[in-house]
C-alpha cells in the first residue's frame, strides 16, 4: 500500500514529462515555420533561410560526397535549375580538385531542390583532355531555347573556360575550350545584345588563390554563339 501509493504521482510525473515533451517539439515546429514565414513577409530585407542548407553533398563514395561550391540559379518557365560544382573528395590536398564535376538540381519553388539522376551533367573528361582535371564554375544564360552554360575546365595554369549547350537543361553538348587564357576562376557572362557581343568577366592570373594581387579580367566574344558550337544541343 505504502509503496503503490508512490507509484502513482511518479507514473503521472513520467506521463506529465512525456506530454511536456511533445508539447515542446510541436511548439519548436510552429517556432520554426513562424520564422520562416516571416522571412518571406521581410520585404527590403534579406533574411538567412532557417532551414538551410536547402541542397547537401551526396553519400560517401558519391560524385558530389565531398562538398558543394559556386553555383548558378536560373528560372525557366515554372522551374528553377541549379547549376553546381560537386567535389568527389573534400580535403586538404590539392588532388582533391580533380574530383570537381558539374551537377544539376531543379525546383518548384527556389526552396526545396531534388538532384537532377543524369548527374553529373558536365563531367570531367579523360586525363589527356582540356578538362580531365575536372569541371567547376558554371554560369548559365537561357536564350534561344538553349541552357548555354560556360565552365570551367583543368587546374592550375592548365585550366580555361569550355562551353557546353542543352535544350532540357540536364543533357549537356560540349562544345569544347574557348579560351587559352589561364589560371581562370569564377565566370559571370553577360550578353550586350546592344552591340552583338558577350562579356565575360573572371578573376585574372593572380587573382583568387593570391591574395596580393586580385583583380579582374574581360573577355569578349563577338557576334552569335553558333561560331563556338562544335556538337548539336541535346
Amino acid at each position: 500500500m505504502h509503496w503503490g501509493a508512490r507509484m502513482v504521482p511518479v507514473t503521472a510525473l513520467f506521463a506529465s514529462l512525456a506530454a511536456g515533451q511533445a508539447a515542446s517539439r510541436a511548439a519548436d515546429e510552429v517556432v520554426r515555420a513562424a520564422r520562416e514565414a516571416a522571412v518571406w513577409a521581410s520585404p527590403g530585407r534579406w533574411q538567412p533561410f532557417t532551414n538551410n542548407p536547402v541542397l547537401e553533398p551526396g553519400a560517401a563514395g558519391s560524385w558530389d560526397a565531398g562538398a558543394l561550391g559556386s553555383m548558378s540559379v536560373l528560372r525557366v518557365g515554372d522551374q528553377f535549375h541549379m547549376y553546381y560544382e560537386a567535389w568527389g573528395v573534400r580535403g586538404h590536398s590539392a588532388m582533391d580538385y580533380i574530383t570537381i564535376q558539374i551537377g544539376h538540381a531543379v525546383s518548384r519553388d527556389g526552396v526545396h531542390w531534388t538532384k537532377d539522376p543524369a548527374n553529373p551533367v558536365v563531367p570531367k573528361e579523360g586525363r589527356r583532355d582540356w578538362d580531365g582535371n575536372g569541371t567547376w564554375d558554371p554560369f548559365v544564360l537561357w536564350e534561344d531555347g538553349l541552357f548555354k552554360m560556360w565552365y570551367g575546365g583543368g587546374m592550375d595554369i592548365r585550366c580555361d573556360w569550355g562551353y557546353a549547350v542543352s535544350r532540357d537543361g540536364a543533357h549537356f553538348a560540349k562544345q569544347g575550350q574557348i579560351s587559352h587564357l589561364g589560371n581562370v576562376e569564377d565566370d559571370h557572362v553577360v550578353h550586350d545584345t546592344a552591340k552583338d557581343r558577350y562579356l565575360l568577366h573572371d578573376y585574372g592570373p593572380d587573382g583568387y588563390f593570391d591574395q596580393k594581387g586580385c583583380d579582374i579580367r574581360l573577355a569578349v566574344h563577338r557576334g552569335p554563339l553558333d561560331s563556338m558550337a562544335g556538337k548539336e544541343a541535346k
